[in-house]
C-alpha cells in the first residue's frame, strides 16, 4: 500500500511527534527513578510544563501553527510514496558513501537507478531515534527546489529498518575539490544554499549541520540534505539546543562557546561554505573545538588557549568583525578570475563579513544575504 494522501501523511508525521514524546518521558522518568521521585505520566501537568511543545495537540495554538505548517509547506509538491512493508522491487548495487546515520547504496528497480539512504540505530530503548525523526519529518514535510526530494520511504511494521530513495547527485565536497568554480557559478550556488535555507527559516527550522558533505549537487542545482540534526527553534526547553552539533570547521563561534544560537548559526556555515567554494579549501580548519575556538580568537589578537573561553563572549559582546584583509588573506587562493572583477572581489568579501559577524545579531539573515549586491545579478 502507499500513502498519496495528506490524510495519511498527518498520520504519520503525527506518530513521529509522538515517538519523540514517549522518548522525552521515558529520559525524565529515568532521572526521576535515580532521584527516588515517582514517575510522570503521559498527561501529567508538570512534563506539560516541562515539555510544552512536545505533543501536537496540547495547545490551539499549536495545533493551528502546525496544521497551518503542514498545509504550507507540502502544498503543489508530488504525492509521496510511503512504502509500508513492501521493499522487495529494488536491488542493491555498490555503496555510495556512509556516516553517523547509516549507509547510502545504489539501487535499481530495473528501469531506474537511485540513492538509498540505510538508516541504522532507528530504535532504541526510547523508540524512534531522534535524528531519524528529525529528517523524515523535515523532508516528508518540505516543498523547496534546492532541498532534497524523497521519491519513497520504506517504512517496515516490524524491525528496525527504515529506508529512504532519492536521485543520485555528487556530493558538494568533491565536486569542489574537482572543479574550479567559475564566479557565475559561486554567486549561483550560494543563491541556490541560501534560497533553501531561508525556506526552512520561514518555518523556523534551523538546519544545525550545514557543510559541503550535506549540500548535493546535480545538473548544477544544490540540494540541501542531512537534516538530521534540524530543529523547529520555536521550542521553549533549553535542552533541545545542544550545542553538540554542527560540524567543528562550519560551526559558529556561540555554538563552539555553548552559547544560546539561533537561525544565523547556519547563516556561519554558509559563509564558510561560500569560501571553501573559492579558495577549494576550508576555511577554517582545526583538529578539535578547543583549537577551533583559538583560531577564530587568533584573528582578535586572543593568542593565550586558557583565556579563550573567557575573551571571546566578550568579544562577541564588543561586537569585533573580520576585516578586508583577513578574508582577503583567506582568499589568497582564489582563482586568477577574481584578480580581474575587483568589484566582485570587493562584494564577496563584503558579504561573507556579514554572514561571518561574531556577534550573531550583526550576522546576516538567509533573506538579507540573498538582497546582498553581490547576488544581484543571478
Amino acid at each position: 500500500p502507499y500513502v498519496t494522501c495528506f490524510a495519511e501523511l498527518r498520520a504519520v508525521v503525527k506518530s513521529i511527534h509522538t515517538a519523540k514524546h514517549q522518548f522525552v518521558l521515558t529520559k525524565y522518568n529515568l532521572r526521576r527513578k535515580k532521584l527516588g521521585q515517582s514517575p510522570l505520566t503521559e498527561n501529567s501537568n508538570e512534563l506539560k510544563e516541562i515539555h510544552p511543545n512536545l505533543k501536537v495537540n496540547d495547545t490551539p495554538t499549536r495545533v493551528t501553527h502546525y496544521q497551518a505548517l503542514l498545509a504550507e509547506m507540502t502544498s503543489n509538491r508530488d504525492a509521496l510514496s510511503i512504502v509500508i512493508d513492501d521493499n522487495t522491487k529494488y536491488i542493491q548495487k555498490e555503496e555510495l558513501g556512509e556516516g553517523s546515520f547509516g549507509h547510502v547504496f545504489e539501487v535499481t528497480d530495473g528501469a531506474d537507478t537511485y540513492a538509498a539512504k540505510y538508516y541504522k540505530h532507528v530504535k532504541s530503548d526510547f523508540g524512534v531515534e531522534q535524528n531519524t525523526m528529525n529528517e523524515l519529518s523535515v523532508l516528508t514535510l518540505c516543498n523547496h527546489p534546492n532541498i532534497i526530494k524523497i521519491k519513497e520511504t520504506y517504512i517496515p511494521k516490524e524491525g528496525t529498518e527504515i529506508v529512504i530513495y532519492m536521485d543520485i547527485m555528487e556530493s558538494f565536497v568533491t565536486y569542489i575539490k574537482n572543479n574550479t568554480l567559475s564566479i557565475a557559478q559561486i554567486k549561483d550556488f550560494t543563491k541556490q544554499i541560501l534560497s533553501g535555507i531561508a525556506y526552512l527559516h520561514k518555518f523556523d527550522i534551523l538546519h544545525r549541520d550545514l557543510k559541503p558533505q550535506n549540500i548535493l549537487v546535480k545538473n548544477n542545482k544544490m540540494y540541501i540534505t542531512d537534516l538530521g540534526a534540524s530543529i523547529w527553534v520555536k521550542t521553549n526547553d533549553r535542552s533541545e539546543y545542544s550545542n553538540d552539533v554542527c560540524t567543528t570547521w562550519y560551526s559558529s563561534p556561540e555554538n563552539l562557546l555553548g552559547m544560546m544560537y539561533n537561525k544565523t548559526m547556519d547563516i556561519w556555515s554558509i559563509g564558510c561554505i561560500l569560501l571553501e567554494m573559492i579558495t577549494r579549501n576550508p576555511a577554517f580548519p582545526a583538529n578539535s573545538k578547543d583549537e577551533q575556538i583559538l583560531l577564530l580568537a587568533s584573528y582578535f589578537d586572543v593568542e593565550d588557549v586558557a583565556t579563550v573561553g573567557f575573551e571571546m563572549p566578550q568579544l562577541i559582546s564588543k561586537h569585533k568583525q573580520f576585516t578586508y584583509d583577513d578574508i582577503l588573506k583567506i582568499l589568497e587562493n582564489k582563482s586568477d578570475e577574481w584578480n580581474s572583477k575587483h568589484d566582485d572581489l570587493n562584494n564577496v568579501i563584503d558579504l561573507i563579513i556579514r554572514m561571518l559577524a561574531i556577534d550573531p545579531k550583526y550576522r546576516y539573515t538567509a533573506e538579507q544575504a540573498l538582497n546582498h549586491v553581490f547576488l544581484a545579478s543571478v
